[in-house]
């Protein structure tokens, strides 16, 4: 590969939950640039077959867009209201959709949201708290790289981790490691 992509991430992960079936959505692993913000959205769990969610939302979205042919979405800021509808396969590791904020949203809350047009539970999201959890102060040198490159990123504390490259649309292109890791700063080749 001739150069990493600048997306990387780890996420302490329950090594012991068993699968479960999607009940509601949430958002993770933002793609931070100049002047936006990429959040992709995911499932709570393993979805199959026809989905929808809608919720009100409290922030500015500058744009909205399904993660494939697959998904239908539809936002309004006037009314701060959002749908999304898939169907398809999908999974906790693949994003249903995506929001694009501006680079100065500090959160956005996810309220009414409805799943199967059933109340479920609200959705947070504060993008200081995860920018403190991701490889934001990692180091990848070289980069670009070429036959070798090395990652050294802090662990924040004791637990399992993955730790993944993603693209730019969050969609994740190697995990690198997933296992149980003490505090402090790992060097991985």
């Amino acid at each position: 590969m001739p150069w990493i992509y600048e997306n990387i991430t780890h996420q302490k992960v329950d090594a012991t939950s068993p699968t479960r079936i999607a009940d509601n959505f949430y958002f993770n692993k933002p793609v931070v640039a100049e002047e936006t913000i990429v959040l992709p959205i995911y499932f709570s769990g393993v979805a199959d077959n026809n989905q929808s969610i809608s919720f009100n939302y409290d922030c500015d979205i500058l744009d909205m867009e399904g993660a494939n042919g697959n998904v239908m979405v539809s936002f309004d800021n006037n009314t701060k209201k959002a749908v999304i509808v898939s169907d398809g396969y999908f999974n906790t590791d693949s994003p249903v959709a995506y929001v694009t904020l501006p680079a100065t949203t500090n959160s956005i809350n996810a309220t009414k949201v409805k799943f199967y047009g059933e109340k479920v539970e609200d959705v947070s999201f504060d993008l200081n708290k995860y920018a403190l959890n991701t490889a934001q102060n990692s180091v990848i040198a070289p980069n670009p790289a070429t036959n070798y490159t090395e990652l050294t990123t802090d662990i924040p504390e004791n637990g399992h981790y993955k730790l993944t490259v993603t693209d730019a649309t969050g969609m994740i292109v190697n995990t690198l490691l997933n296992e149980y890791l003490t505090a402090g700063t790992i060097t991985h080749n």
